[in-house]
């Protein structure tokens, strides 16, 4: 069961292909700010689609290789005649070492038939785009790093009285939370924080 249905109960990441501007408004005007950029000589540097995982822990990235998706087939097409931009790897490799949430042995490059009319793939084989992503965040927690503690959200909510263990402070109604990328900063006690499907688009200046 996905969690990313529309009103609809479609999947709005399997509607890339051919969008309808009645049916998936979202998806079709931001298909459509993405072939204005291209038109216009600003295609995206990177693009990134932000989701939540059900299942794995950790934070890591789905990208497009065609090299790797033929090797991982099988397949007796001679690779080493494709030309590929292997820059793909660049933001994996970059968040590896300094984000210590990330990893990358949980990161793929395959693109499989079932994934043709996701953001992430429909982006890359349209648009020319080669760092195209998904990004996955674990609903799990982490089992590595500075975040391994944060198993389970439950977990967190029962043992919130003992705040040194989670090296968390309070100071005048606020929770000192740990970003996933970076310092501690702080939110408000009842803010919670929950995106689904999120995407970003950097461009050419």
């Amino acid at each position: 069961m996905s969690h990313r249905c529309s009103l609809r109960g479609e999947d709005l990441n399997r509607q890339w292909l051919s969008p309808s501007a009645h049916l998936q408004p979202t998806i079709y005007h931001a298909k459509g700010l993405l072939y204005y950029l291209s038109s216009i000589g600003r295609s995206p540097v990177v693009f990134c689609d932000f989701h939540g995982h059900s299942q794995k822990k950790n934070v890591f990235l789905y990208g497009c290789s065609i090299k790797e998706t033929l090797w991982q087939a099988e397949s007796t097409v001679d690779t080493s005649n494709l030309s590929e931009d292997v820059s793909y790897r660049t933001l994996p490799r970059i968040l590896d070492k300094l984000a210590p949430a990330f990893t990358m042995s949980s990161c793929s490059f395959v693109v499989e038939k079932s994934r043709a009319s996701t953001a992430r793939v429909v982006v890359w084989r349209e648009m020319g785009v080669s760092r195209s992503y998904t990004m996955e965040s674990s609903y799990c927690g982490c089992n590595q790093g500075a975040y391994q503690i944060f198993l389970k959200v439950q977990q967190f909510r029962e043992t919130q009285s003992s705040e040194k263990e989670f090296g968390l402070e309070r100071d005048m109604g606020t929770l000192s939370k740990v970003s996933t990328f970076g310092q501690p900063q702080k939110v408000t006690k009842n803010r919670e924080d929950a995106a689904v499907g999120t995407c970003i688009v950097i461009a050419q200046q």
